[in-house]
This record gives structure tokens, sequence and C-alpha cells, in this order.
């Protein structure tokens, strides 16, 4: 079943707008690992989706648990930013309360990932001594970045206004949902938001491009979903991808 929560048609939406995204667009024309990011981030959300549904039914899965961990690892894998995903679907795990029991299944998914992370430890360690590439610009030329260059720098101004609005929109139907992973969306966006504006303002980050944003895209894309007819906040249903 490929169902946003019972619509064939919402998920197709949310991948049109992945497909048509011009960003990704943008940077899928030039050789660098950020198409895969969007893959693997798409991966390991579909995988997350099965495990919250699971969760959210009172069943608890230890396969389900081991795939996402595997998900979370290839993802991590692929981009060191990946790491906001999984630590946002927790926090929402964390954050509901009948749900805490159901935390067993992720446990052996998380052990998976460490030990498959594993080798990427001594890079991680040696990277994080190195001098940041580009000119610390301070945290308002960051948000200045984002809430001005960003927008229409892949589109118009007016699209990208709309595409604003309508995603703020999803974002509070996905926060009264309750779900986990309508919730975890909206914290992965977030999280990985802040992260970007420190790694821009400490010069870790360029000011004037905008490939990380892409790691939040495919979260952006389905909560733009939940904008339209056919989610019902108050329904028993979560979010099924699967």
């Amino acid at each position: 079943r490929h169902v946003i929560p019972d619509r064939p048609q919402l998920a197709l939406l949310a991948a049109l707008c992945l497909a048509l995204s011009p960003q990704r667009n943008a940077y899928g024309l030039e050789i660098n690992n950020y198409p895969l990011f969007v893959f693997m981030t798409t991966l390991q959300l579909l995988a997350f989706s099965r495990l919250a549904n699971r969760l959210e039914q009172g069943q608890t899965s230890r396969t389900d648990g081991l795939v996402w961990g595997a998900s979370t690892a290839a993802l991590l894998w692929t981009h060191v930013l990946g790491a906001a995903l999984p630590a946002a679907q927790l926090i929402a795990l964390f954050w509901a309360p009948p749900r805490r029991r159901a935390l067993d299944s992720v446990g052996p998914g998380l052990l998976a990932t460490g030990l498959l992370c594993l080798p990427l430890v001594p890079t991680l360690l040696t990277a994080g001594g190195a001098p940041p590439m580009n000119d610390s610009v301070g945290l308002n030329e960051a948000l200045r970045s984002l809430l001005v260059g960003f927008p229409g720098r892949y589109g118009s101004d007016t699209a990208s206004t709309l595409i604003l609005v309508l995603g703020a929109v999803g974002c509070i139907r996905a926060w009264q949902s309750g779900r986990v992973l309508q919730r975890s969306l909206v914290v992965h966006l977030l999280v990985l938001t802040l992260i970007i504006l420190g790694m821009v303002s400490t010069g870790i980050a360029a000011s004037h491009q905008y490939p990380y944003y892409l790691g939040l895209l495919p979260s952006c894309c389905l909560l733009l979903a939940l904008v339209f007819p056919g989610q019902d906040p108050s329904s028993s249903r979560s979010l099924d991808l699967t």
C-alpha cells in the first residue's frame, strides 16, 4: 500500500513535488553525492514509516527496527547531515509517552547503525579539526541567506512564498495529528535548518550555495502533501508510506 494516510494520490503528490523540485534538478546536474543523499533520505523515511505505523498499532517488530537501522547507516554513509533525520525521529518517539514502551523496537536498529558506522569515526574526528573553507559570516548573514537568498534561487519568489505558506500549514496539520511520523517531519525541519544555519554562520558552509537544504526536501514534500484534503489530523491512522 502506498498511502498518505489513506489516499494514494497524496503519496503521488509528494513524489511529484520531489521529482519536479528545481533545487533537486539543479544539483542533480552536477557530479556529486546530493542526488544520492535525497534518495537515501527518502528510503530512510520509508523504513521509519513502516516502523512508526507498527508502533502506533501497538505492535513491536525488531525486524522493522533493523531495516530502519540499516537504512539509517546507509544515509549516514552518504552524508553526515543525514544524522538529523534519525535524531528527529527519536525525538518524536520520546515525545509520544504511549509509545515509549515501543522504543525496544528501535534498540537493535540503533545498535546496527552504530556498528555499521564505526569506520566513519576516525574520519569524522580528523575532519573536525579542519579549518572552515568559507568566511565566518555570523547568524544575521546566515538568516539573510536562508530568508532572502534562498527563496527564488531555484524558481520564482512568488512560488517560493506560496510553498512557504503551504509548508507552514502542513507543519501545523502534521503536529496536530499527534502521530510519530508526521511530528518527526516537523522536528527534522527544525533540527536540520538550525544545523545548516550554524554551519553557514561559522563558515563551514557557504552562504551563497544551498545544497545542504536538499536534506530537507523529502520531509518538506510530505508536509506539503498533508495540506490537501484527505488528511484528518484526528484520524487514528498515521501517515503510511509502505
